[in-house]
């Protein structure tokens, strides 16, 4: 399942959201709209097999890191 591109960031598609992370069950891709809603929700759990496909900056906001304070090499070990 894709879930994000698209879905809005108001608080009833939160809600929503919120609930369906803690019943889904199949593989997911986590992009656009649902990142920023999680790095707005950190209490949120992912399903194990969650793939995330942030670009640069949403992957900063995702780890409360400025883009400026770290390097590519540390991106990537963050990533993992």
């Amino acid at each position: 399942a894709l879930i994000g591109p698209g879905i809005g960031l108001g608080e009833e598609v939160a809600e929503r959201v919120g609930r369906l992370l803690d019943q889904i069950t199949c593989p997911v891709v986590v992009d656009a709209d649902l990142l920023t809603l999680i790095a707005a929700h950190p209490e949120w759990k992912l399903p194990p097999q969650a793939v995330l496909t942030p670009h640069t900056a949403k992957f900063c906001r995702l780890i409360g890191r400025e883009r400026e304070s770290m390097n590519s090499v540390e991106r990537i070990d963050l990533a993992r």
